[in-house]
């Protein structure tokens, strides 16, 4: 599949995964085409593609987890490490586990934008990423 339509199905996923927060959609769309490589010209990670995983996340999934190398940046320094991450069984899941990250008390502000342009402030201000750029 192209590049645009592989991302307009995640769109859609993030629209039905914040059906009454239309800027928490527009933020999550991004980052989820962005952690999973889809509109890098490599193509999806292999996270992405084989346990539609987009945004990276650790721990378990609704399919449980697999153990991959990832860059990391930690105390100042580029790193590679091995990592547990979420292994889910469709993208709609993914777009959960996001929002359930959003969810936490670290990132409320987020969750109470009343904007795009608010909730991305917000969401940089709690620290989502963790590289410095």
């Amino acid at each position: 599949r192209g590049g645009r339509p592989l991302a307009d199905d995640h769109s859609d996923a993030a629209k039905r995964t914040y059906p009454d927060q239309p800027h928490m959609a527009k933020l999550a769309a991004p980052p989820a085409l962005l952690e999973s490589g889809i509109a890098s010209q490599k193509g999806p990670s292999g996270l992405a593609k084989n346990h539609n995983n987009l945004f990276g996340i650790k721990g378990s999934g609704t399919a449980g987890s697999v153990n991959m190398r990832t860059g990391e940046h930690l105390n100042g320094r580029d790193v590679t490490i091995n990592a547990g991450f979420a292994k889910n069984n469709t993208v709609e899941d993914s777009f959960a586990q996001h929002k359930n990250l959003m969810s936490k008390p670290r990132y409320r502000k987020v969750l109470q934008a009343q904007s795009f342009e608010q909730a991305a402030h917000e969401v940089k201000a709690a620290g989502y990423a963790t590289a410095p750029n």
